[in-house]
């Protein structure tokens, strides 16, 4: 029931299970957030300072993956063209 629920969070240390998919440093901030004890869990500085840390190596990753595709594109309409041969 819910309220079982609720006394095991509170009692228990019940906790949701964090898949293993999940990005490493995600789970690492839902892990301090969820302590059971609250001066181990982060201020709202950290987690948006860990959340901004992801972001932007998201974006970089995007980037990179962009430029890798924009560079096989001119390869491959260089090489259609006959440059390059």
């Amino acid at each position: 029931t819910p309220k079982q629920i609720a006394e095991a969070v509170a009692d228990g240390g019940l906790r949701p299970q964090i898949p293993s998919w999940v990005n490493k440093m995600l789970s690492g901030i839902i892990t301090k957030c969820l302590s059971p004890s609250p001066s181990e869990r982060p201020s709202m500085h950290d987690v948006a300072a860990t959340l901004n840390i992801m972001r932007r190596e998201s974006l970089a990753a995007d980037a990179r993956r962009d430029n890798e595709k924009a560079g096989a594109g001119i390869q491959s309409w260089a090489s259609w063209m006959g440059f390059g041969s």
